[in-house]
C-alpha cells in the first residue's frame, strides 16, 4: 500500500518518513506533484490545506476527492485561516466528501502523531467499563445544564489529578465556544467523519479538545451550526463515547433537553450517570419534564424515574420547594444550586468567567454546593480529591462533608 503526504515544507516530511519507515510514502510539496501522485494507488493521503491556498474551498475540495475518488483523505486545516464561517464552509464540504480533518495550531510535535495516527488507523476498541460518562439535561431549554457541566467540569479538574473531558454536545445549543471564549478552530466537527467512519482514535479526539484553566481539563466543542444537529448519527455519539472512555478518566456530556437529536439520546442512553437539571418552574419540572419522559424515556429506551437524578438549579424555597419538584418530576435531588444574584451570571456568560471563579459574594453558596455536587461524585466513583480548592481566591473547605476520600495528609 502506498500513502501520500503532501505538505507546504520538508520538516514535517522528514520526520513523518524517518519515524514511518514501514510505510511506503510518497511526499508532495505542491499541487502538481499532489495531482501526479493521483497516478499512483494511493490508500491515504493526508494533505495540507496549504498547496491550495489560490482555490476556494469549494474549488479544491472535491477536485482532490475527484483525483482519489478510492482513497482515504485527511486535509491538514490551515493556522493562517481564523474566519469561523470559512471554516464552518470547509468542514461541511468535507463531510459531504468523506473528508477528515486534522485541526489547525497544533505543535510539530503534535502534528507529526495526528500524521502517524491517520496512516495508522485502526478501528475502535471496544468501550472501557473503568471510566465514567456523565451525562447533563435541562428539563426545559435554559434551565441551566451547561452551567452545571462547566462548573462541576472545573471543580473535579481542581480537585482531582484525574483527565477530565467536558463534550458539548447540545447540538442545537452550541455555546460552550462562545461562553468560554475559545478561540480556536477545533471541536467536533473536526472528527465528525471519524466518527462517522468509526475510525476515531484517543489521540484524535484530544488534539480536537481546547485546555481550559487546568492542564487536566479538555473541552470539546460542539457543532458550528444548530440545523445540522440532526444530520448526527447515533453511531458517531456512540463512537465519540467510547473514545472519550479511554481518553478521560471522568466525561461529562452538555445535551439539548429535547431528545429528538442523536447527542441527547444516545448519551443518555450511554452514561452511567444522568443528570437533569430544572429550575424551579412549573413549565419546567412539570410540563417539559413530563412530556419527554412519559413519551420517549420510558417508552422506547425503558428508562425509569431511577435512570435519573436532579438537580436543581436557581434553587428557591418560595417559588416552589425541591420536595414538590422531586414529587413532580419523580426524581431523587442530589444537588440544590441557589441562584447567584447582582449579575454574577451574566457575567459568566458575557466575560468567560464560570460561576466557579466569580468573585461576588453572592456566589459563594453557588460554589458550596457545585463542590459538594463534585465530592460526591468522587466519592460513588472512588476517587481522592483535594479537601481544599483554591482559585483567583476562592477557598472552599469540603472534606468534612465526605471524609472518606480525602487525600493522605489533608484530613
Amino acid at each position: 500500500m502506498k500513502y501520500l503526504l503532501g505538505v507546504v515544507g520538508p520538516e514535517i516530511a522528514e520526520r513523518i518518513t524517518s519515524e514511518l519507515t514501514g510505510l511506503k510514502i510518497i511526499v508532495a510539496y505542491t499541487e502538481k506533484e499532489t495531482s501526479k501522485a493521483a497516478e499512483e494507488a494511493i490508500e491515504h493521503a493526508v494533505i495540507d490545506e496549504g498547496l491550495y491556498v489560490q482555490y476556494q474551498p469549494w474549488e479544491w475540495l472535491p477536485a482532490l476527492r475527484n483525483e482519489f475518488p478510492k482513497s482515504k483523505l485527511t486535509v491538514i486545516l490551515s493556522e493562517k485561516v481564523n474566519d469561523s464561517l470559512y471554516m464552518e464552509l470547509v468542514r461541511r464540504i468535507g463531510l459531504e466528501l468523506n473528508i477528515s480533518f486534522i485541526p489547525p495550531g497544533l505543535t510539530l510535535d503534535e502534528l507529526v502523531e495526528a500524521v502517524q495516527t491517520a496512516f495508522n488507523k485502526a478501528p475502535v476498541s471496544k468501550r472501557s467499563k473503568k471510566n465514567t460518562v456523565i451525562s447533563i439535561m435541562s428539563a426545559a431549554p435554559r434551565d441551566g445544564s451547561s452551567t452545571i457541566a462547566v462548573n462541576v467540569a472545573l471543580t473535579l479538574a481542581q480537585m482531582t489529578e484525574k483527565r477530565i473531558g467536558l463534550l458539548d454536545l447540545s447540538l442545537k445549543s452550541p455555546d460552550m465556544k462562545d461562553s468560554l471564549q475559545l478561540k480556536g478552530n477545533k471541536g467536533f466537527p473536526t472528527i465528525q467523519v471519524d466518527c462517522d467512519a468509526k475510525t476515531l482514535t484517543p489521540t484524535m479526539l484530544l488534539q480536537a479538545t481546547e485546555k481550559f484553566q487546568y492542564e487536566n481539563l479538555h473541552i470539546l466543542t460542539g457543532l458550528h451550526r444548530r440545523d445540522w444537529a440532526e444530520r448526527i448519527k447515533d453511531e458517531e455519539i456512540a463512537t465519540l463515547l467510547s473514545v472519550s472512555r479511554e481518553v478521560f478518566d471522568i466525561t461529562i456530556v452538555d445535551v439539548h433537553s429535547f431528545p429528538d437529536n442523536a447527542a441527547t439520546v444516545q448519551a443518555m442512553r450511554e452514561a452511567d450517570e444522568r443528570w437533569v437539571v430544572s429550575q424551579p418552574v412549573v413549565s419546567s419540572f412539570q410540563s417539559s419534564w413530563f412530556d419527554w419522559f412519559q413519551s420517549i424515556w420510558t417508552t422506547y429506551y425503558e428508562m425509569n424515574h431511577d435512570s435519573f437524578s436532579l438537580i436543581v438549579n436557581r434553587s428557591d424555597d418560595s417559588i416552589a420547594k425541591t420536595g414538590t419538584i422531586e414529587k413532580a418530576m419523580g426524581l431523587k435531588c442530589i444537588a440544590e444550586i441557589p441562584n447567584v444574584s447582582n449579575g454574577a451570571g451574566v457575567k459568566a456568560t458575557n466575560y468567560a468567567t464560570p460561576l466557579l471563579f466569580s468573585e461576588e459574594k453572592t456566589a459563594e453558596s453557588f460554589k458550596t454546593e457545585i463542590s459538594k455536587l463534585a465530592a460526591g461524585l468522587c466519592e460513588r466513583m472512588d476517587i481522592d480529591y483535594s479537601v481544599e480548592i483554591q482559585k483567583k481566591g476562592f477557598i472552599a473547605k469540603i472534606g468534612s462533608m465526605f471524609p472518606g476520600k480525602q487525600k493522605a495528609g489533608e484530613a
